[in-house]
């Protein structure tokens, strides 16, 4: 049977080094073939236009899900190290790759990285999930404007 597994996770948690140690496990293990589609190196190659914007993040998570359709339409078990932060276009996708063949088995993995946030009385938080850029923007620049420079030592 053909595997798929879609490791996500916050940028710099170890999705494309996890994907390619368990890619080349998974080759040892079930001695089938295996490959790596690493959003990393995808996006830079083929989508190197796309930003970072909600519509191009579901551009690229859309393209990363049928490339991995290709592979396992080829006989290819493969892992797909992706960020895709939004739940409903990683859903999306994982469809696209169930589809793509009868006989794969779909997972989804999670990697979380540790980041200790500073603390409020270090640095300004802003919520981008409920500001728009414009907003966040000027949030920042009035922090800018009645906060005065803290000394880092």
């Amino acid at each position: 049977m053909k595997r798929a597994v879609w490791i996500t996770g916050v940028p710099a948690a170890g999705k494309s080094a996890l994907g390619q140690e368990l890619v080349n496990a998974m080759k040892r293990e079930f001695r089938e073939p295996c490959a790596l589609v690493d959003a990393n190196v995808i996006r830079a190659q083929f989508w190197p236009y796309l930003g970072l914007s909600p519509e191009d993040r579901v551009v690229n998570v859309k393209g990363m899900a049928e490339l991995a359709g290709v592979f396992v339409r080829a006989g290819s078990s493969v892992v797909v190290a992706c960020i895709a932060p939004d739940r409903e276009a990683r859903n999306r996708a994982l469809g696209l790759v169930r589809v793509a063949a009868q006989d794969v088995a779909v997972h989804q993995v999670h990697v979380d990285a540790p980041y200790e946030p500073p603390s409020p009385e270090e640095a300004l938080f802003v919520d981008s999930s409920k500001l728009s850029v414009g907003d966040a923007a000027q949030q920042i620049l009035a922090y800018l404007e009645q906060t005065p420079p803290r000394a880092w030592a």
